[in-house]
């Protein structure tokens, strides 16, 4: 019986030998995902990725199934994703200058007076109503 793979790629391990016996769900062999399917992967991490990811990409490029092409758009994932945190650090940097610059407005000791408003102490004219 032939066994196809739903994916692309190569045959890392061979966990089954040909004809020995297997029940569904054995797993037969471990598969390295095709150039194509790896570089897609890496393109989308470059888009939606975050720093938490790095290692795993790293990982992924230091494995031998990397190919030299896969190799050079996890680079440029990995320097997008780099470039994105900063961004979003210092977009989270400024906010927060905001936000502090704001409180200080609002602030009761810089509340500024009205200037006709009497002094604590003095009584109020009521002589000039009606």
């Amino acid at each position: 019986m032939k066994v196809y793979a739903p994916l692309d790629g190569r045959i890392l391990k061979v966990e089954a030998a040909n004809g020995s016996p297997v029940a569904i769900g054995d797993v037969l062999c471990t598969l390295a995902p095709g150039e194509k399917d790896l570089r897609e992967a890496l393109r989308a991490f470059a888009l939606v990725g975050t720093a938490e990811d790095l290692d795993a990409i790293r990982a992924a490029l230091n494995r031998t199934y990397a190919t030299k092409g896969a190799a050079e758009q996890g680079e440029i994932t990995i320097k997008l994703i780099q470039k994105q945190a900063l961004t979003s650090a210092t977009a989270c940097e400024q906010l927060e200058l905001r936000r502090e610059r704001a409180d200080k407005i609002r602030s009761p000791a810089r509340t500024p007076q009205r200037a006709d408003l009497k002094p604590a102490g003095e009584a109020p004219d009521y002589s000039r109503i009606g």
